[in-house]
Parts: structure tokens; C-alpha cells; sequence
């Protein structure tokens, strides 16, 4: 529960009221300039190579449920050649048919961060949270996994 300062009220009007009474003088006139111009184009910069990011991301996704789809076929058919007797097939069956699962799932959390990077990465962990903890191992990077399991253990 966070905690409120009672006082803090005050404080702002009074800093909104001195800041009010203060001469506006035009932007370029500012010795801020280069203060707001480094930061304007940093984050232009940042959101544009995120969502370059994302795209890239999302082109091998693509390339990587294309591949389980393939081998999910071709392990589709040799269980169904075998009459699905074959415990080793089925098991890899049921892995890729879960590759391609994810893939989809990876694949529109992706599509949704090259607009929204916030909102796609929610998805993912949503997911993930949710509905297949074990493949966080799989797809996460192990650089986000620490971020994961703070998640996973509150």
C-alpha cells in the first residue's frame, strides 16, 4: 500500500504558482535545448530500434513455426505409418505440435510489440504465466528468465 504525504498538496500549488508567474521565453531561447534535443532523439532512436527488433524477432518466428510445422507433418505421417505404436514418435509429435503452439503464440505477442513493445511483451508473459510455464525455459532468453521467475514466484 503506498504511502501518501498529506502535505505534498500544498507544496505542488505552490511550485505550479511560481512556475506560472515566471516569463515564458521561446524554446530555442532555452539552455535546455540540447537537453531536450539528446533526449527526444534517444528515445526516437530507442523505439524505433525495438520495434526493428521485434520485426526481426518476428521474421524468425515465423521461419521457426514454419520448421515445426514441417517436421510435425513429417512425424504425423511416419505415426500414422506405424499405427502411432511407436512411443518414441508420439512423443516427438506431441513436441513439435507444442513448438508450433508457441511459435503462434510467440508470433502474435510479436506482431502486437511492433506497435506496442509494452502490450506484446504483456501477452508473452501472460502466456507463459498462465498456460505453459515449462516453455519459458524454451523461448525466454536466459537473460529475461530472472525476470520471469520474480514473476513466477509472487
Amino acid at each position: 500500500m503506498p504511502i501518501y504525504d498529506l502535505f505534498e498538496h500544498g507544496d505542488k500549488r505552490e511550485q505550479e504558482d511560481a512556475a506560472f508567474s515566471r516569463p515564458i521565453l521561446p524554446r530555442f531561447l532555452s539552455s535546455d535545448r540540447e537537453t531536450i534535443l539528446s533526449s527526444t532523439s534517444t528515445s526516437f532512436f530507442a523505439a524505433v530500434a525495438a520495434r526493428f527488433l521485434f520485426f526481426i524477432l518476428l521474421i524468425v518466428d515465423i521461419v521457426w513455426g514454419h520448421f515445426a510445422l514441417i517436421l510435425g507433418a513429417a512425424l504425423l505421417v511416419l505415426n500414422s505409418l506405424s499405427l502411432f505404436r511407436v512411443p518414441g514418435l508420439r512423443r516427438w509429435l506431441r513436441r513439435y505440435c507444442l513448438h508450433v503452439k508457441r511459435s503462434f503464440i510467440c508470433g502474435i505477442a510479436l506482431f502486437v510489440a511492433l506497435f506496442s513493445p509494452s502490450l506484446g511483451m504483456m501477452y508473452a508473459c501472460v502466456y507463459f504465466l498462465m498456460h505453459d510455464p515449462k516453455g519459458m525455459k524454451e523461448v525466454v532468453p536466459s537473460i529475461l528468465q530472472e525476470q520471469f521467475q520474480e514473476i513466477f514466484e509472487q
